[in-house]
């Protein structure tokens, strides 16, 4: 998610918050894997976003979301704590 986020950036996530009509950051569970991504609904799917654009765009068809995604919550803040020695 860089710019966004950084490498050792440690991420603030309100796990009460997992409503995917909003066009924010979450941080999600698909396929096995974790990210943080932009999430968007979109007709007949969600839409997963990353602010690096060197990672495409991916999508997940509305009737396998249940099957394949699980939101962990909202990002709500975040801070560097990269050691600098």
């Amino acid at each position: 998610m860089s710019p966004t986020f950084r490498n050792c950036d440690f991420v603030v996530v309100d796990r009460q918050e997992w409503d995917l009509n909003r066009y924010v950051v979450f941080y999600v569970h698909v396929d096995g894997d974790l990210y943080v991504k932009r999430v968007q609904r979109i007709p007949g799917a969600v839409l997963f976003i990353s602010d690096n654009s060197l990672y495409r765009p991916f999508e997940i068809p509305l009737k396998e979301v249940e099957f394949r995604l699980q939101v962990l919550g909202r990002v709500v803040n975040s801070m560097n704590l990269k050691r600098y020695d």
